[in-house]
């Protein structure tokens, strides 16, 4: 009998989503104790993983019991954090300061914020999550150079290609002996945005506009102005925020979605007097969550 890998077991859940073009959302604010500016939803789960402004907390809200749980693990560093492709494990940073001087661990924790496994002990290295090309195979950056890793000790899988940017450079890589330069920019590359049954790839160039990218096919496409993007699961769709400011401070954030198939850009949000920022979508397709700028409150959308 033919195995069934879990990419297709992903895509073909993710077939149906969004298979509109006009996107009608129904917005909620959702009470929380505390704030949260990023949410992420976590893959093939109900839930958000949250974090705090300054990406030092990390909490997962059930969406429907509205149950925050918190990982019992001090001084985490959540900014960049990857999670695996059946969102059971998360790959993300843990910090100390010691003598006036940081020092970074790489850990992959459960969905409840447990330790499983550390990666790497506290140093004063430079160290990126980058992401998971299978269910127990790791990716990271030290010092700006690529480790590959299998938590179980077994053959690093490859079921899921990754990418990953180093200053203005951005690669992807599907297997451990090649890598594929993808595009060379002008300035730094960031916010890089990925889907696991998606072959898109959408990124910010400092100072400059938000681009997407299928490698697949060659692709390529200059979007306009936009900051942190989120791949739709089926790949039909980009969210996206763009914000505004007076030079000192923010004054407005809406978020925007694009149409790769009519190649047009629609407006999610309309708040005169709220920002609202970091857009993300649940694997089913059903919710878009957004967090409002500064207070942390939380926002999800139910998508008619």
């Amino acid at each position: 009998m033919k195995k069934t890998s879990i990419f297709q077991i992903i895509i073909f859940l993710f077939i149906p989503l969004f298979a509109q073009n006009n996107m009608s959302v129904d917005w909620r604010k959702v009470p929380l104790e505390s704030s949260h500016l990023n949410a992420e939803w976590i893959p093939m789960q109900s839930e958000l993983f949250l974090s705090n402004g300054n990406n030092t907390t990390f909490h997962i809200l059930d969406i429907y019991t509205e149950k925050v749980i918190s990982s019992p693990i001090p001084n985490m560093n959540t900014f960049g954090t990857k999670w695996s492709p059946d969102g059971s494990q998360a790959l993300t940073l843990q910090i100390k300061f010691k003598n006036k001087r940081r020092f970074n661990s790489l850990i992959v924790v459960n969905r409840y914020g447990e330790l499983i496994k550390t990666i790497i002990d506290f140093t004063l290295d430079k160290i990126n999550p980058v992401g998971w090309s299978g269910l127990q195979s790791i990716h990271y950056l030290l010092n700006n150079e690529l480790n590959s890793v299998s938590i179980n000790k077994n053959k690093i899988e490859w079921q899921f290609p990754i990418s990953y940017a180093i200053g203005n450079k951005l690669f992807r890589k599907v297997n451990l002996s090649s890598v594929e330069l993808l595009r060379e920019t002008a300035t730094v590359i960031l916010n890089l945005s990925t889907s696991y049954s998606s072959s898109l790839i959408a990124f910010e160039e400092y100072g400059g506009n938000l681009w997407v990218m299928d490698p697949s096919t060659k692709f390529l496409k200059e979007i306009g102005p936009g900051n942190a993007p989120a791949i739709s699961p089926n790949g039909f769709f980009i969210l996206f925020m763009v914000l505004e400011d007076d030079g000192y401070q923010l004054t407005k954030g809406e978020i925007y979605i694009w149409d790769k198939k009519a190649d047009q850009i629609s407006q999610l949000t309309y708040s005169e007097n709220q920002i609202e920022m970091n857009p993300s979508i649940s694997t089913d397709g059903k919710y878009i969550s957004a967090t409002i700028y500064p207070e942390g409150t939380l926002l999800i959308g139910t998508v008619q």
